[in-house]
């Protein structure tokens, strides 16, 4: 329960007046209720005293006890009512604290930290997040219930000590029970939540991958995966649900035993004379609201290890996102305006690997010229940009930006430098002109937003599909660009980093993922965009590096040779091999 603890007071505190204001209320629901057995008592003296028996005082008993009723329902109401809603308002908080640091993750860091990717996050977000609702709104079961229980339990002391220990006898054996069912129900929904998780997880990539699924006939076993998944999560549930409803009746069991025992000792009672039918009548409805305000604490504390698990996920989901942050968001020098970008004796080794992915790199991007990037898969390429970009933090050698050591600056200003276009095409559920202006949200107030966004799209040649749209910019894209060609989607993309309009353009094989005519095209655009602005080209493909001013070849993480294509091309040795693969002609 630790973790209930926590967050109770690290997350309900935060709603304190409204959080004391619903205790209250359930406190007063308890109380009131507790009144009654006293009220019958009264009652049943009157009507079974027939010498005393007095109609306008029974009335008036009836009546005390309908308006004690009444009280207890409406603060039960309200309690109730205001739980509710400081549940949702505190789920609401934590949904937007997981989303907050969701977005400041680190995306080179992201599939470290959760190997089975956006799938885990969203169950624990989703399925978690509900779990703990259900236990923020019974939190005040905790401080309702036992006041009445301790009510309960001082009537019948005051009715007779010997009535409450034969009652409370089996008590021990109950607990016992539920501290033997809680152990087993939390071990056991802490499987059941990885399982849903998983199941989650099978969900996601059938839905994303469902081009990929029909294009190679999975349909049938990723249908008979989900089903194992989803029987075992079945059957999981149903053992939970066995050992949460079996509480009841064995413990019913047990109070009947002892009720038992109290019969015959209240029939003795009654026939020495020293037990009165009233008191017994109001025993009974005391040991009533005992019984069932016991049951009902026992039902909230099993209840909450669910909540106690979810909530020790939620922590370790937060921990994570936390730990994949940026940590340099204190950092406050800036990255000024710049002539060059130098990387000086740059090397990395990814963790578990012996390997180094770049050994020793240097070499200098200077203002309005393109540099070019080439080399085999696994030459380091990729490495070498995500450390441009502040995505992974180098450890050996520097990057500056003019003066700057990027190592002494933000993510986000790093990132305010560079405007990317990559393979992975990614467009928002937005309209297209909201996409362009993705590229710099700051400008959104701009009063030449949309003169600019044009312009962006005209330099990437985007502005004639997209007047062609009977809602030219204000056309929606769907999920994944909607109906949009590879090319158009790739378009829009580069309209996107136009907009931005950082100092430096990385284009990270931008043409890999497009068919040969879409890429002919993007490579055109690409072509006219590398004379006006400072470009670095990440690629694979040598036929479109003849108007680079410079080119350097990467090989196991280590520059093998570098200069212009026609340089290279002279030399006569790997850039040379790798053009001849490609058909590349020697002229």
């Amino acid at each position: 329960m630790k973790h209930i603890i926590k967050f109770a007071t690290q997350e309900l505190s935060k709603f304190k007046v409204s959080f004391i204001f619903a205790l209250f209320l359930g406190i007063a629901a308890g109380a009131s209720k507790s009144i009654s057995p006293y009220i019958i008592n009264k009652l049943m003296t009157s009507v079974w005293t027939a010498d005393n028996y007095n109609l306008n005082y029974s009335i008036k008993i009836c009546l005390a006890f309908s308006l004690i009723w009444a009280v207890a329902s409406i603060c039960r109401f309200f309690n109730t009512l205001i739980m509710a809603n400081l549940a949702e308002s505190v789920i609401t908080k934590l949904k937007r604290k997981i989303f907050d640091s969701c977005m400041n993750l680190n995306p080179s860091l992201f599939l470290q930290k959760f190997p089975k990717g956006a799938s885990s996050i969203l169950s624990q977000s989703l399925g978690d997040l509900q779990i703990v609702s259900g236990g923020v709104k019974s939190i005040s079961t905790f401080f309702r219930e036992p006041f009445l229980l301790l009510f309960s339990i001082i009537y019948i002391i005051y009715l007779d000590w010997k009535l409450l220990l034969l009652l409370i006898i089996s008590f021990p054996l109950i607990s016992l029970l539920n501290k033997k069912f809680s152990k087993m129900l939390k071990k056991q929904s802490h499987i059941n939540l990885e399982t849903q998780e998983d199941l989650t997880q099978n969900l996601k990539e059938g839905l994303d991958g469902l081009r990929t699924v029909h294009g190679f006939n999975l349909q049938e076993e990723l249908k008979n995966n989900f089903k194992k998944k989803a029987f075992a999560f079945l059957n999981m549930q149903k053992r939970i649900l066995k050992k949460e409803l079996a509480i009841s009746p064995l413990s019913e069991i047990f109070m009947s035993i002892s009720m038992s025992v109290i019969l015959i000792y209240v029939g003795h009672q009654i026939t020495q004379k020293e037990l009165s039918i009233a008191d017994f009548t109001s025993f009974l409805f005391a040991s009533t609201l005992l019984q069932a305000s016991f049951k009902q604490l026992q039902s909230t504390f099993l209840s909450m290890q669910k909540v106690d698990v979810a909530l020790e996920r939620l922590q370790i989901l937060i921990d994570k996102t936390s730990d994949c942050e940026e940590q340099n968001f204190k950092k406050t020098k800036t990255i000024k305006p710049w002539s060059s970008i130098k990387i000086n004796n740059l090397s990395y080794t990814y963790p578990n690997s012996t390997s180094p992915a770049l050994k020793n790199i240097t070499f200098e991007i200077k203002k309005n010229t393109s540099i070019a990037i080439v080399g085999e898969s696994g030459s380091g390429k990729s490495t070498l940009i995500k450390l441009i970009q502040g995505f992974l933090s180098s450890q050996k050698g520097d990057i500056y930006f003019g003066k700057q050591n990027i190592a002494e600056v933000s993510l986000k200003q790093i990132l305010s430098n560079i405007s990317l276009v990559d393979q992975n095409i990614f467009l928002f559920s937005k309209s297209i002109k909201e996409n362009i202006l993705y590229g710099d949200i700051q400008k959104k107030h701009d009063p030449n937003l949309e003169e600019n966004i044009i312009n962006a799209a005209k330099l990437a040649d985007a502005h004639q599909f997209i007047t062609e749209k009977p809602d030219s910019y204000n056309s929606f894209l769907g999920s994944e660009g909607g109906e949009l060609s590879g090319g158009q989607k790739q378009r829009i993309n580069i309209a996107r980093a136009l907009f931005k309009n950082a100092p430096l353009l990385i284009l990270d094989e931008a043409t890999s993922a497009l068919d040969a005519k879409s890429a002919e095209a993007i490579q055109s655009t690409i072509d006219k965009l590398i004379t006006s602005t400072t470009s670095l080209i990440i690629t694979h493909k040598l036929h479109s590096l003849k108007k680079m001013n410079h080119i350097i070849v990467l090989k196991e993480g280590s520059i093998a040779e570098q200069g212009s294509h026609a340089e290279l091309m002279q030399n006569k040795s790997l850039y040379f091999q790798l053009a001849i693969k490609q058909n590349i002609p020697l002229n």
